[in-house]
Order: structure tokens, then sequence, then C-alpha cells
């Protein structure tokens, strides 16, 4: 099954029309934006920088960007600019990178609570000040953040997918109590944003992520704003275990595809997988999985 470019951006841009519709059609709605602010943030390296957010109206989330508000009927709660949201039959939490200190602390405290790992797409270009992404755990063996009464530890670094992704291990204890809990974040930092990486990058990413979801129960994801790569991923786990399931063929293929990303634009907002690169990358992976998984005894395979 071939498809060009050309016809793959029209694929797109008919799909945004079914998106309007589905989300007019589910009542989605979004946290009303307040007023602008500007916040003190620290890099890494601990140099201060300032960064411009958007209240909401209502004591929401933070907002990084005015066109991807957070939608009310997925939030997860509190200040967190994070979505539940379902699709192809599994649960995750899609959220923009942590903005300000109330964020950072209640990313902690919901993953203390309720457990999980983080996976973050955010490049190695979004720690530019400019880009506004503070680090919000250690990366130092050894090393401890304080937030409240939680404590965030460093204990380990490895690899994995490939060696493409970077594992912290991560021990969070709270103060009050002791008791310590043990949290993953995963970090993939060769994503830019919006900008699509290599079917082969994708594949091997996707391939560890889904059995990543299915060991460590909800997979709280984000980039920047938690909607492009983030949702190019998610998108790209479901779509990964459908075909291996045997429950897409190729005349199906483009109509699941579709229907995974209006779940997943109408969970976390319209701007879920709104890049045309990002969306190219994972129809072209998904033909190539197809593909793979249709040839006897194939199974969708890293393709370079």
């Amino acid at each position: 099954m071939s498809i060009s470019d050309e016809e793959i951006k029209t694929v797109f841009s008919e799909l945004r029309k079914k998106t309007n519709l589905a989300i007019r059609d589910a009542g989605v709605e979004l946290f009303p934006l307040g007023a602008e602010k500007l916040l003190d943030e620290v890099t890494a390296d601990g140099n201060p920088f300032k960064i411009e957010v958007f209240e909401s109206k209502d004591a929401g989330p933070l907002h990084r960007f005015s066109d991807a508000r957070c939608p009310t009927n997925t939030h997860v709660g509190g200040v967190l600019h994070a979505n539940f949201v379902q699709i192809g039959g599994d649960r995750y939490v899609a959220m923009q990178a942590p903005v300000g200190e109330a964020q950072r602390a209640a990313l902690w405290a919901y993953l203390y609570e309720h457990g999980g790992a983080i996976l973050d797409l955010t490049g190695d270009e979004d720690r530019d000040p400019s880009k506004g992404v503070a680090e919000y755990a250690p990366l130092v063996k050894g090393r401890e953040i304080g937030f409240g009464p939680l404590h965030v530890r460093l204990a380990d670094t490895t690899k994995a997918a490939d060696n493409l992704v970077d594992v912290y291990a991560l021990e969070v204890r709270n103060g009050d109590a002791g008791a310590v809990k043990h949290i993953n974040r995963y970090h993939f930092s060769k994503w830019i944003d919006h900008g699509a990486v290599s079917v082969y990058e994708l594949t091997s990413l996707t391939k560890w992520g889904v059995g990543l979801t299915l060991e460590e129960g909800v997979l709280m994801t984000h980039c920047r704003a938690g909607v492009g790569r983030t949702g190019t991923i998610l998108t790209a786990i479901s779509l990964y275990k459908a075909i291996e399931n045997g429950s897409i063929t190729k005349d199906s293929f483009q109509e699941h595809l579709e229907l995974l990303i209006i779940e997943g634009r109408k969970q976390r907002g319209e701007m879920f997988l709104d890049e045309l690169s990002q969306f190219t990358l994972l129809y072209r992976a998904g033909l190539a999985w197809l593909s793979a998984h249709s040839t006897k005894g194939g199974r969708a395979r890293p393709t370079a």
C-alpha cells in the first residue's frame, strides 16, 4: 500500500474537519484563559530565567500556550495541565512539561499517591531558557530535590529502547510519613519540537513503550505542550498494539488511525497530534508495521 506525501497531507486536512465535528458533538469544554503572568524559573545548572504563562480564570491549570488549552472533562485535577487519555483500550496521562513550582510539586504528589512512570519527550533544545522548560527531577546520582514534604532522589541511571532512552530511577520520600515510592522517569531527548524522528526511532520507542505501559501502570507522558510529540507516541503505541493483535487490515488502517487521533483530541484538545510532519511519520510507520505483520511469521520491526 503506497501513498504520496501530498495524499497524506489531504488526509491530514480532512481529519481536522472530522475533529471539529467530533469535538462539537462531544461537547468538549476547555479551561478559560485568564491573565498572563511571569514566573521565575531556574535552569538545570542554576541560572534564573522568566517564563510567560496564562492563568485559568477559574483557578485551573497554568497554560504554557494559549492555543493548547486543557479540556475540563478529562482533567487530572488541581494545577496540573494534564488529561487522562484513553485510546485503544489503554489509559494514559498526557501533560505539558511542568511549569512553576506548584505544578512540579503537584506532579510528584500525584505520582506518590497513584504510582506510574514518566515519559519525557522534551528535546535538548527545549532546555534553552527561551523555551521555558525547567528540570523537575535530579539529574545527578545521589542528588535530592524537595517539593514540600516530598523529596525526590536519583538512585540510578541506565539506558533503554536500543539505548535511545535515558532511564532515571527515582526514590520519592514523604518527609512526614517516611514511606518511599520508586518512580522511573524515561527521557528521549532527540525529538525536536514540531518535528519528526525517523521511522526506526519511532518503532523502537513504540515497541518499548508497549511493554512499558503494561508493566508500570499509568504512563504520564509529556513534551513541551503535551500534545504533539506526546500525541504521536501515545497514538503510536495504541496503533502498534492493534496491528499486532490483528484488528487492523490494509483496508481499515486509515480509518482506525483517524479514530485513535480523534479520540485523543476529544480528551486532550484539538492540538493533539496536529503537526503534519508527525502525522506523516506515524502514517508511514504504521504502514511499515502493517506490512511486517502481514508477512508470514512477521512482526513489526524497526526500519532504518
